[in-house]
């Protein structure tokens, strides 16, 4: 790992100078941050500490033609890190983590990646990128249906980000009302870096193809998705029909995403169990300068009651949401051009248990950003928020803390 993690520097570095010798004038951008991270769970409290350097270079050689390379540099401590928060909880750690004892000598506090790192070049309405890239997608706030590539979750809200997968990607406007978009992933969905001799067929390449319209009113999207993986030893593949809506009435903007599973040749096929879905209103209340929305999101691989929740798909970061039925809240109020204060809660329908998430920014300059935030479990016995459950025998695992503080400054260059 530590020869890897130079090997990822020094290509960084020779990026940079690539592109810097490409453009007369490439473009260097970024921030900093430091993190501190307390997290209570009964009588006890638990630390940890982040840093982190993230670097986006970027240059155009050419007309029509761009390329970009975005690395960053992690540390984390105590239970600001992912095995820190396995020991607190008394879990063992999941397979394929790295660990002290499996890699003598190496510094598991720190990592290094290039997140992304690819080149787009533009013919006429089209433009085709290639290389390890973003691929986002969806119009909704906390959960994204239509975006069949990165794992939704809570640890992806307010992200500034989203991260770099290898593919190949096409982008093509077909006149003023109508577009085509679609990519190919050169690695299995989620990304989870497990090497298959058949992951690179035809046959089990992820991919996406969406066709999009742009009337007066909305902005809508309909598409098409397989996702391809490895499930204990055996290759799967699922299939997706997706809608989006994008639309405002008065003051009221309307979000809806869709994605339809289709069925398999064999077993049971039912349409709840089969439908994502996220249908969101968002308003400003002008006189109180304040955004408001709500959300209501159904997954239907999500669990109807406590007791069939899949906390291995939670360990394992597949899915930080485990029921089937949710609601989203969230206001938002800029108290002054330096303040802005947040409140959002996610509402377990199925349980009734919810999480709190006030926060507060603070930006004194356009470069300089503080945030704090905490998130509070409401709920008890076996909910998915504030409940707990018996994985090891004799340890009573909570999911989630009774309460988590996140300190975070920011500066960006």
């Amino acid at each position: 790992m530590p020869t890897l993690r130079k090997r990822s520097t020094l290509l960084l570095l020779i990026a940079y100078f690539c592109l810097a010798a490409a453009a007369e004038s490439p473009t260097v951008s970024g921030y900093g941050r430091a993190g501190f991270t307390a997290a209570g769970v009964g009588s006890a409290v638990r630390y940890g500490e982040e840093l982190g350097t993230r670097i986006s270079l970027s240059a155009s050689p050419s007309p029509g033609v761009t390329a970009r390379v975005e690395g960053e540099y992690r540390w984390a401590s105590g239970y600001a890190h992912p095995l820190g928060r396995y020991a607190a909880a008394g879990l063992p750690e999941p397979a394929g983590v790295a660990t002290a004892e499996s890699i003598p000598g190496s510094d598991l506090h720190a990592e290094f990646l290039i997140d992304h790192a690819w080149v787009s070049a533009a013919w006429g309405p089209a433009e085709i990128a290639l290389g390890k890239m973003p691929l986002s997608r969806g119009s909704a706030w906390l959960i994204n249906p239509t975006d069949r590539v990165n794992r939704p979750g809570l640890d992806s809200l307010g992200a500034e980000e989203s991260p770099g997968y290898p593919a190949v990607s096409l982008d093509a406007a077909l006149g003023w009302r109508y577009g085509v978009s679609g990519n190919i992933l050169f690695t299995d969905t989620g990304g989870d870096g497990e090497v298959d001799i058949d992951e690179g067929a035809p046959e089990n390449t992820p991919f996406a193809l969406h066709v999009s319209a742009y009337p007066d009113w909305a902005q809508l999207s309909a598409g098409v998705a397989r996702e391809s993986r490895l499930e204990n030893g055996e290759r799967r593949q699922d299939y997706y029909l997706l809608f989006d809506l994008t639309s405002d009435i008065g003051k009221v903007g309307i979000t809806a995403e869709t994605a339809l599973k289709l069925p398999e040749e064999s077993g049971d096929w039912k349409l709840e169990e089969a439908l994502e879905s996220s249908v969101g209103l968002t308003y400003l209340a002008e006189p109180l300068d304040t955004e408001l929305m709500a959300e209501y999101i159904h997954l239907g691989s999500g669990a109807a009651g406590s007791d069939s929740y899949d906390y291995e798909a939670f360990l394992a970061g597949d899915s930080l949401l485990l029921a089937e039925e949710y609601l989203f809240l969230r206001a938002a109020r800029s108290a002054s051009p330096e303040w802005t204060l947040e409140g959002a809660a996610v509402i377990n329908l199925n349980d009734g248990s919810l999480l709190a998430i006030p926060s507060l920014e603070w930006e004194p300059q356009a470069d300089l950003l503080f945030s704090a935030a905490v998130a509070v479990p409401l709920g008890g016995g076996t909910d998915e928020f504030g409940g707990s459950r018996e994985l090891v025998p004799g340890n009573d695992w909570q999911p989630w803390d009774d309460y988590l503080i996140n300190l975070m400054l920011k500066l960006y260059f």
